[in-house]
């Protein structure tokens, strides 16, 4: 019996010293691998950068534009499929208050490789890319808790109102973003 309750006593005490080390470090936001998730409702992050062969992009200029912020990165096997559909918002709301802007981890000289300057335009493996992009922006991704690839998300007003998942079925992903585009407008 006295063995018994011993035992215990050191389950209880090892459980305790596992949640207090959780308090330190497991309920940070900078340790949860889904911390980009609890940005939903929030403030988007701001942030000035510069587009490539464009003018500068001012987040802070966007309040009254919904805006679609794409991370990638070129050698991204899964960001690739989502290129088409990114193309097909950009091409389905260019009139409206509706921005789409892609932040890639890849410097600008990588991307100058890709540039087609007949079509003007960046063109990876035959995908044509017709939306700008942000090169170099590790930096932008840190802000927004981006640590896994693609990562899409959606902002009106400065407040980050969905986080957009891209999932092996297109054509439906791509109709629950036109969906919320279309709400959010």
């Amino acid at each position: 019996m006295f063995f018994g309750k011993s035992y215990l006593l050191l389950i209880i005490f090892l459980c305790i010293a596992m949640l207090s080390v959780g308090q330190e470090k497991g309920n940070s936001i900078n340790n949860n691998p889904y911390k980009w998730f609890n940005l939903i409702g929030k403030e988007a992050p701001v942030f000035k950068s510069r587009l490539i062969f464009r003018d500068s992009f001012d987040l802070n200029l966007m309040k009254d534009t919904v805006l679609v912020l794409n991370f990638w990165f070129i050698a991204c096997k899964p960001c690739r499929p989502e290129i088409p559909y990114l193309n097909k918002l950009q091409e389905k709301f260019k009139r409206k208050k509706f921005k789409l802007i892609s932040v890639a981890w890849n410097k600008e000289e990588e991307f100058v490789k890709l540039y087609d300057s007949v079509t003007k335009t960046i063109i990876l493996d035959s995908l044509k890319i017709n939306y700008p992009i942000i090169p170099d922006g590790n930096w932008i991704s840190k802000k927004y808790s981006v640590s896994s690839y693609p990562r899409t998300f959606v902002i009106k007003k400065g407040i980050i109102s969905q986080i957009l998942i891209f999932t092996n079925q297109p054509e439906e992903s791509y109709n629950k973003w036109t969906k919320e585009i279309k709400r959010l407008l």
